[in-house]
């Protein structure tokens, strides 16, 4: 089958908006979040008209959002063409299952631009990669989302959970920010990586250059990072610190790697329970202080707490459902 959006059968497109517009609630059920991924596991080319169907939905010079779902116009506009005229009256989920096959490239006439949003997440173990009508990629790891706000003169990203990597489009008229907890990350041309785990938030730069601002209760000046520059910060505190750290490394992810270089087992765990079905928990004071330096392939749970457990002087037991880790010579 043709893998174009608009080859997609009629019944698929109309569904891919209708998610797309149920998900732009302001409260999303986990219930929806869970039917949302058994569609796109049950439909073929779901993930396809879903993306294509969010990218009308954030053609923000296209689309006024508050206007979608009421009558564009009681008489034809004149100079409206038939397609446009065709969604006068329809629901949100018509219009934009509509736009995917009439995709007009210029402001539909009567309707005002305004901002608009969109979420993207990831299941456990799931990467995505995300292009944005202006280029830009975002590369979102397992266990992650982002909400996208795109307007005329602004592009925003809230990083809420998870990692995510950015290739920018630089467009100095569109400023390109993500928020992650009380720190704002600032494009200024750049690839970088973000990460978001509980209340420690990590900033690393690739290429480029961005700034860190901090939009708590003690703003502070902006911090500049450059190529192979980290920032680590605790949500919530005013203290921050800068690294230099391989950029390379830090990325391996989106290849399916894990790096760590003397990190604290608690950063690994909380990296493995966004991988896997299972809860991994660690018990001992001895073991929560131990720091680990080394590679995991993240191909399968038993085999990556296998060379967890190699590398470490550390026990693994399943015990209902999660899985233990234990200094090898404690019992329970």
């Amino acid at each position: 089958m043709n893998g174009r959006p608009e080859a997609l059968p009629k019944a698929t497109r109309e569904a891919a908006a209708d998610w797309v517009v149920r998900l732009q609630a302001l409260e999303v059920a986990e219930a929806d979040w869970l039917a949302f991924e058994s569609w796109l596991l049950a439909t073929p080319g779901g993930r396809g008209a879903f993306d294509a169907a969010m990218s009308i939905w954030l053609l923000a010079d296209t689309v006024d959002h508050n206007a979608i779902g009421r009558s564009i116009a009681s008489t034809r506009p004149r100079g409206m063409g038939m397609a446009v005229w065709g969604l006068a009256g329809l629901s949100s989920a018509a219009v934009v299952a509509a736009l995917l096959v009439v995709a007009p490239q210029k402001p539909i006439p009567g309707v005002r631009s305004m901002p608009s949003t969109a979420v993207y997440t990831t299941a456990k173990g799931e990467q995505r990669a995300i292009r944005l009508a202006d280029g830009t990629r975002i590369d979102l790891g397992s266990a992650s989302r982002v909400v996208v706000a795109a307007a005329p003169g602004a592009r925003r990203v809230t990083l809420t959970s998870g990692e995510a990597a950015f290739t920018v489009t630089h467009d100095p008229r569109r400023p390109f920010a993500v928020t992650v907890g009380d720190r704002e990350v600032r494009d200024l041309g750049t690839e970088f990586d973000v990460r978001r785990g509980g209340s420690q938030i990590a900033v690393t730069v690739r290429e480029g250059q961005v700034e860190v601002a901090d939009i708590g209760n003690t703003p502070g000046s902006p911090v500049a990072l450059g190529p192979g520059q980290r920032l680590q910060h605790e949500e919530g505190s005013a203290a921050q610190s800068i690294d230099q750290v391989s950029a390379d490394e830090v990325f391996a992810w989106k290849q399916g790697r894990l790096i760590y270089r003397d990190q604290p087992l608690s950063v690994v765990v909380d990296d493995l329970n966004r991988y896997f079905p299972h809860a991994v928990r660690i018990e001992g004071g001895r073991v929560a202080a131990l720091r680990f330096t080394g590679v995991l392939a993240v191909d399968g749970e038993d085999a990556t707490i296998r060379r967890l457990v190699a590398l470490l002087p550390i026990s693994a037991n399943r015990e209902g459902g999660a899985m233990v880790l234990r200094a090898r010579d404690e019992t329970h």
